[in-house]
């Protein structure tokens, strides 16, 4: 066994995986925030109507489903949360 799964309980486990749920972390996300730095820089000197989208190097609508509306958003959280907080 790894040095992981002899040191990480299963509430701490299970707390990862709603992290990783609402939070993923992936080439996509960092593309989203170099692609924010560059589009601060550009719009602190130039009057330019830019997005996100011009500076990004993937395209997030290739590889991610469109996203949940606010209320989806907020029953996926719940459901997480709610089963982590239930003790069997």
């Amino acid at each position: 066994m790894s040095e992981l799964e002899n040191s990480m309980s299963t509430d701490e486990f299970e707390y990862w995986k709603a992290f990783s749920t609402l939070e993923p972390i992936s080439i996509l996300r960092e593309d989203a925030l170099g692609a924010n730095i560059c589009k601060t820089i550009i719009d602190s000197q130039v009057k330019n109507e830019t997005t996100l989208k011009d500076f990004t190097l993937w395209q997030r609508d290739l590889y991610v489903d469109e996203e949940p509306d606010i209320e989806q958003t907020m029953r996926n959280i719940k459901a997480v949360f709610g089963a982590l907080s239930a003790k069997p």
